[in-house]
This record gives structure tokens, sequence and C-alpha cells, in this order.
């Protein structure tokens, strides 16, 4: 029968702790892809729908505003293109660049869009399914930058 001495043992768990090391990097690296791809389609998405709004090809017909926030869609198709679309293209490109920043973007991003689609439930009186999706989109992406390592995750054993 073999026994193991203190140094196997210990050769042994600090291999473990690579290969451990080793699965979650690479769980990082694809949950990071995977948020630079929403990011990135939020971000592109959003050109279209701020196009169609300011150009009317895609804008519901004025009536369905809620005269209270908006008398047209201009507004809202000019948020859609500079702070969702913006935000959503720099958090995608800054999570490539500069991970630490990028979270903290796609975080904001994430906020945006379901800012966004809240006022859009509000103002609008019939609803989208659309709109339901981009807030499930708002919240993944929201959900995939808290997981992303912060600044200080250079230390093992968090997170």
């Amino acid at each position: 029968m073999h026994t193991l001495s203190a140094v196997d043992a210990k050769e042994s768990g600090a291999r473990i702790q690579a290969t451990e090391k080793i699965a979650r990097d690479a769980d990082r690296a694809g949950e990071r892809l995977l948020l630079v791809g929403i990011d990135g389609f939020v971000g592109l998405t959003a050109v279209a729908g701020g196009v169609g709004l300011l150009t009317r090809m895609l804008a519901p017909p004025t009536e369905r505003l809620r005269h209270a926030l908006f008398r047209n869609y201009d507004v809202p198709g000019v948020a859609l293109l500079v702070i969702v679309r913006g935000g959503g293209l720099l958090a995608a490109i800054t999570t490539v660049t500069h991970p630490s920043v990028g979270r903290v973007l796609s975080l904001l991003a994430g906020l945006a869009v379901m800012g966004f689609e809240v006022v859009e439930l509000i103002a609008v009186s019939e609803g989208s399914w659309l709109q339901y999706f981009y807030l499930a989109v708002g919240a993944t992406i929201i959900a995939l930058a808290l997981r992303q390592p912060g600044r200080d995750s250079s230390r093992d054993g968090e997170r």
C-alpha cells in the first residue's frame, strides 16, 4: 500500500487548486465573451430602434403616447441612439480592452437598457414583447457584469 507523504499531499493539493483556478478563469472568459456579445447586440439594435423612432419607420402611432411624458418619439429616439447604443458599444469595447472598467460600463449599460424600457412601458399605452425582452437583456447584462472580476480579483480564493 502506498501512502502519500506530506510533500506529495501538498503537491497534489496545489495541482487541484491550479486546476480549479484554470476552470474558474475559463468560466470567466466565457462569461466575459458573452457579456461583450450582449453589450454589442444591444448597441447595434439600438441603432435600428433609434433611427426607426426618429424616422417614424418603426414608431408606433403617436396616439399611443401618454402625452404627459412625450409628444412624439424624438426624445426616445435620441436617447436610444446616444445612451443605449453608445453605452452598449462602449461597454463591449471596454470589456475587451480594460475588463475592470468594462465591468462598470456594462453595469451602467444594463441599467440604461432597463431604465429606457421602464420609461417606454410608462410612456406608451400598449406594451410590446420587445420591451420585456430588453428588460431581460438588461438584467442579463447586469448579472454577467457582476460576475466579472473587479479590480482586486487577483487574489486567489475570492469569488
